[in-house]
């Protein structure tokens, strides 16, 4: 996985070099706000645009959630949103800069997440079931999906989505 993210990065033209995983810290939060309205706006664009709030992020980070980040020198490439309590973890967000999806910067925050907590811990992510590319992503990481499934309402628009367990 590593030599394959590696020569993908490589192609890219991405700095290898200065490729940094890391857990999110209070100075990191303007950053995973940028990118979490950058992909929210593109994946989500069938919401009305009051229902985007980057301060979720903050609030998240006040009630415990981590993050882990991938930079690539001063470019936050993705991030993965997740808490934890005593029944297992759970994937908050994982979003990947547009321009960098499909190169294994998802991949590469969930096999991190998996060796913090997989051995012990299920995991789980709730995603969107209109997001066939979560879908697929997951699948591909052996997450297998559940019968449970919610539903949010935004004004008039319901959003249903599927949890994803391993």
């Amino acid at each position: 996985e590593a030599m394959f993210l590696i020569e993908r990065l490589k192609k890219d033209k991405l700095n290898i070099s200065s490729l940094e995983l890391r857990m999110a810290g209070p100075e990191d939060i303007p950053s995973i706000r940028a990118l979490y309205k950058t992909v929210w706006l593109r994946e989500f664009s069938f919401l009305p645009a009051e229902y985007l709030d980057t301060k979720v992020i903050s609030e998240k980070f006040r009630s415990g959630a981590k993050a882990l980040m991938i930079w690539n020198q001063d470019r936050l490439l993705g991030y993965l949103l997740f808490s934890s309590n005593e029944t297992g973890v759970k994937i908050e967000h994982l979003y990947v800069r547009p321009d960098v999806q499909g190169r294994g910067i998802g991949t590469r925050l969930v096999n991190e997440l998996l060796s913090m907590y997989g051995g012990s811990q299920k995991i789980a992510a709730e995603v969107w079931d209109g997001n066939s590319k979560a879908h697929v992503f997951y699948r591909r990481l052996f997450f297998q999906p559940s019968e449970e499934t919610n539903e949010r309402r935004f004004g008039e628009q319901k959003v249903e989505y599927t949890l994803w367990t391993r």
